[in-house]
């Protein structure tokens, strides 16, 4: 697929605060749905929820490199996350790693922007990663 795709994410905690599940929400350019992922998250067990989303941001950014997309848009549920992106604010040590992994994937497409706007259907997540 050559084009734009959009991806929503949203992220749910595991046990003691940690890194979860995360939702990936694919859509084409013409806001089809093409994938809804259910993954859990690859992120350090103390950095809750930010750790989480971050995470999240990376699976997405990989997520849109399987669908052989030019560009993408990124759209995450913590408006904060996307001033870490955009260095408008800083990155807890913790998370580096991930931002740097993100930063670079984010390099792999012709155009890339991550803008906070959560997904109305997200309400559903918390039934559908109960499994995860």
């Amino acid at each position: 697929m050559k084009g734009t795709i959009r991806i929503f994410t949203a992220v749910t905690l595991g046990a003691n605060g940690r890194p979860g599940c995360a939702l990936l929400h694919v859509q084409d350019s013409h806001r089809r749905v093409l994938s809804e992922v259910v993954q859990p998250i690859n992120a350090p067990p103390s950095s809750g929820i930010r750790g989480a989303r971050f995470a999240a941001l990376v699976a997405a950014l990989d997520a849109g490199r399987k669908f052989r997309a030019s560009s993408v848009e990124v759209h995450t549920e913590d408006p904060s996350l996307v001033d870490a992106v955009y260095k408008k604010a800083g990155v807890n040590p913790e998370l580096v790693g991930l931002y740097l992994q993100a930063r670079a994937n984010m390099h792999r497409y012709k155009e890339a922007k991550i803008s906070y706007a959560p997904y109305p259907a997200m309400s559903d997540f918390p039934l559908i990663a109960a499994g995860c």
